[in-house]
């Protein structure tokens, strides 16, 4: 029997849908707590930053130490890649822009209706709901 602490699927309680869905992918029985995985993890995804909450003060403390300066050089580069990005594309954007808000006038102009007809049939049943969850709740 392994002695390295488990991550499971229940420790991630509180993570969105596609996190533990990834997690479960690739690991359906947990992961044991070593480098390898958490390179893995890393590698398809996964935000490690959520799991800081399972660390202790002190060790969040620690952990936050040791990346401070990984930090700040990696956001010195992603700071410039993104103005090199948004340089290139720019004017692109302008011109999707441009394209775009007759068409989506359009399209916000011919389902405008459905969407109201939509809302008044829905909104009773919404409420209908809600009202028998409460009397349930309560009873």
């Amino acid at each position: 029997m392994s002695a390295t602490p488990r991550i499971t699927l229940a420790m991630l309680k509180g993570a969105c849908h596609e996190q533990r869905h990834i997690f479960l992918t690739e690991w359906p029985n947990g992961a044991d707590a070593t480098l390898e995985n958490v390179q893995r993890a890393q590698a398809i995804g996964l935000d490690l930053d959520w799991g800081t909450c399972w660390f202790t003060p002190e060790a969040r403390a620690e952990y936050e130490r040791g990346r401070a300066a990984a930090y700040v050089e990696f956001q010195r580069v992603t700071i410039a890649a993104l103005a090199e990005y948004q340089r290139v594309t720019i004017a692109a954007n302008v011109e999707y822009q441009r394209v775009r808000a007759p068409a989506y006038a359009e399209y916000e102009s011919v389902t405008a209706p459905a969407k109201a007809e939509f809302q008044r049939v829905t909104a009773p049943a919404w409420l209908a709901a809600f009202l028998a969850s409460q009397a349930q709740a309560a009873s």
